[in-house]
């Protein structure tokens, strides 16, 4: 049996650990989102494969996909309160405003009868109640292993913490996990340690990026996410809204990309690297390279 069928039976966020594969730039890509709790098992696809309607979930994904926008489930922490009406969040997390309200839903197919298109939009609507967080963590075993494993003993250590905490489908990356998200402005987190989840919520209450564990920000492009996270060690700068983008250009394996923070110009260079093989999760277990970008 040769070496890399024998990595392959390593879980697949061992196997990125063990290699140094590195967290940024690795945050979904968008720019407004739609949570909805649904309680109960969900499947590998949770919007189609949970106790939904699959007529509501084909309508949700038609109208949310021509939007751009991103649903995730989610479902609240083991032994909360459940009430009769489902919490449902719209967010807004680009660069042109962040927002989020929540709304409740007596049957999650009331969701179709709400103004969807107004998570494009740069101001609050006013549909709902304004909500300043939500905590996300991903714990969607059927769709990956290590998600269950180490989303769930982040949920264990975060018990005593008093934050609207919800369990929540796929982030994406499960080979990072565990996976935490602060919304609304769409932070993205991974490996995220016992002692980590406190120290990320504190940060996002001030309204800071806890920088060892980022992934990135939903708003930006893996590029503009790796030059952020580049720039902040660098400087230091931690508050999330301190850095504009003010230009991005990009030819042939190489961007530059230009922040501003006050009345000072912070610039990027980097280079594209292709990293080494390997499976982007336990149930995918064929090897990819990955795309890196690094400082020049």
């Amino acid at each position: 049996m040769n070496s890399t069928a024998g990595a392959i039976r390593q879980s697949c966020s061992s196997i990125a650990r063990s290699a140094g594969e590195p967290l940024y730039g690795t945050a979904p890509v968008a720019q407004s989102w739609i949570l909805l709790e649904q309680p109960g098992p969900w499947g590998p696809d949770a919007l189609f494969e949970s106790n939904l309607d699959p007529r509501f979930s084909g309508e949700l994904t038609k109208r949310t996909t021509r939007l751009g926008c991103k649903v995730m489930l989610i479902r609240r922490r083991s032994g909360r309160y459940k009430s009769s009406e489902a919490t449902c969040f719209l967010a807004a997390s680009g660069a042109a405003g962040v927002w989020m309200e929540e709304i409740r839903l007596g049957n999650p197919s009331e969701l179709l009868d709400c103004e969807l298109e107004s998570v494009l939009h740069p101001e609050p609507p006013g549909i709902g109640t304004s909500a300043d967080e939500a905590y996300l963590v991903c714990t969607h075993g059927r769709r990956d292993p290590c998600c269950a494993e180490y989303g769930r003993a982040l949920l264990n250590s975060l018990t005593a913490v008093e934050a609207p905490i919800w369990e929540s489908s796929h982030q994406g990356g499960h080979r990072f996990a565990a996976n935490m998200a602060c919304f609304p402005h769409g932070l993205f987190y991974g490996r995220v340690g016992r002692e980590d989840g406190p120290a990320i919520i504190e940060a996002y209450r001030k309204r800071e990026i806890y920088l060892p564990h980022l992934r990135g920000r939903s708003a930006y492009d893996p590029i503009v996410q790796s030059a952020e996270y580049f720039v902040r060690s660098e400087t230091g700068i931690t508050e999330i809204d301190a850095l504009m983008v003010e230009r991005v250009t990009q030819r042939e394996g190489r961007a530059s990309i230009t922040f501003r923070h006050d009345l000072a110009s912070h610039t990027v260079e980097l280079e594209l690297r292709i990293g080494d093989p390997r499976p982007e999760s336990c149930n995918k277990p064929k090897l990819t390279k990955r795309e890196v970008w690094v400082p020049v």
